[in-house]
């Protein structure tokens, strides 16, 4: 009992098969929780808190933030949220919409403004609503890591 005991306390590793002791549906809990807590983090201000559950590229951070350094991630959250365009704005409403593979989800995501109200991207650059209807669903990918825990994968929606 004492190896299995030990065992139950490790975090489970990312393998192709699912932790015994969670169903999908636990994992998928699991999942969305990572991607409300990125979400609220981001809209707080808590950076550096919200960069530990992101799990995807900071290309686009780093390119658009040429002065700061690749490893400072607050920074560049606090910059990609604030002058980049990102919307880091509180998730209201997160469905799933696919499992791609084990260990990743892909959710539908409604966002909150700080009014309250439900986030709309809107046409931009001269488009109209006939070009580039406006968007309320979001796309946003989750995958656990190596270490057995959920990250973000996907950048918050982006208004140019």
């Amino acid at each position: 009992g004492l190896v299995i005991g030990a065992a139950a306390c490790q975090p489970a590793a990312a393998t192709a098969t699912p932790t015994p002791n969670l169903s999908p549906s636990d994992e998928e809990a699991l999942a969305a929780d990572a991607l409300f807590t990125f979400f609220d983090k981001l809209q707080a201000g808590d950076f550096a808190e919200a960069a530990a559950y992101f799990g995807g590229s900071y290309e686009v951070l780093t390119g658009y933030n040429p002065e700061v350094a690749a490893d400072d991630v607050a920074t560049l959250w606090r910059n990609g949220c604030s002058i980049n365009g990102l919307n880091c704005l509180a998730a209201r409403r997160v469905t799933l919409a696919d499992r791609p593979a084990e260990g990743e989800y892909l959710f539908n995501v409604e966002f909150t403004t700080r009014e309250g109200e439900l986030f709309v991207q809107l046409p931009c650059c001269g488009a109209d609503e006939t070009q580039q209807p406006p968007i309320s669903v979001f796309s946003i990918r989750v995958a656990r890591g190596e270490d057995g825990r959920y990250r973000v994968i996907d950048l918050p929606p982006y208004t140019p």
